[in-house]
């Protein structure tokens, strides 16, 4: 499951854990950002849980910020 708030904020990204190390958040990943990038925006943002943030950086984000529970990644 994915889903952002327009124009670039990344909701919820979710992939059941059968299906985790097969492609399919990639896939996933790579269709949300391209429907982004149509729409001109240079930047997504992101809350993440620690336990998430590999993923979000695998993805290519950057760790901003945070306040102990979420990580604020930045993709440039």
């Amino acid at each position: 499951m994915v889903a952002y708030l327009e124009p670039a904020h990344l909701m919820h990204f979710f992939l059941i854990k059968a299906l985790h190390g097969q492609g399919y958040g990639t896939v996933m990943w790579n269709f949300i950002e391209a429907k982004i990038k149509r729409q001109s925006v240079h930047s997504i943002t992101v809350n993440s849980s620690f336990y998430a943030q590999p993923i979000y950086e695998k993805f290519g984000f950057v760790v901003t910020g945070g306040d102990g529970n979420k990580g604020n990644p930045l993709y440039p």
